[in-house]
């Protein structure tokens, strides 16, 4: 059973990156308020109509930026960003884990994306099956491998979100080529 948390909508931005971008912070707050989804998520369509405003750079593709913070939780502000035809999708609920830590690569070389794993499990519409693959590359490493050549281990420090009884953390290890399930490991 999930548990519908509350947000602080930070700020909201539409626009493109040559044309100075247009303040929608109330209208997505205004959103999020009015949600009556019945999977506790908000979907906000990346529009000019979504917003009641003007196209602020005709001709170009433009994107929504959204940055909120769940009240009540340690962590620093989450950002979502969706282009024109997409939606940004805001997660109203508690997971039933979240990812303490996460991080990639060798004994000596390794980057922490705790921040974007944790981002990318908060959307509902992301699976939890986890490939270690160049699409795991690209997704949290923006297509850097960051030891090439070298077999590289992913390690992700989970906790159930209803860890009534102090069961503590699993600890997830997956090297390059791997396939796991979040959501089986943490049952």
């Amino acid at each position: 059973m999930s548990i519908v948390r509350e947000i602080e909508i930070i700020s909201a931005y539409y626009g493109c990156n040559t044309i100075a971008a247009v303040n929608v912070t109330e209208s997505v707050r205004k959103l999020v308020a009015q949600n009556e989804s019945e999977d506790e998520t908000v979907r906000i369509p990346v529009s000019p109509m979504t917003f009641s405003i003007e196209d602020p750079c005709p001709g170009h593709k433009k994107s929504l930026t959204v940055k909120y913070r769940v009240i009540g939780r340690k962590a620093d502000m989450i950002v979502k960003s969706a282009v024109d035809g997409e939606n940004v999708v805001i997660v109203l609920y508690e997971p039933e884990f979240t990812v303490e830590s996460a991080v990639y690569g060798t004994n000596n070389i390794w980057k922490d994306i705790t921040i974007d794993f944790q981002n990318y499990l908060s959307d509902p519409l992301n699976p939890t099956t986890i490939t270690v693959d160049q699409h795991f590359t690209n997704q949290f490493l923006w297509g850097h491998d960051i030891a090439p050549g070298v077999v590289k281990t992913l390690t992700l420090e989970v906790r159930k979100a209803n860890d009534s009884q102090g069961q503590g953390s699993v600890v997830i290890c997956a090297n390059d080529g791997d396939e796991f399930d979040i959501a089986v490991l943490c049952h």
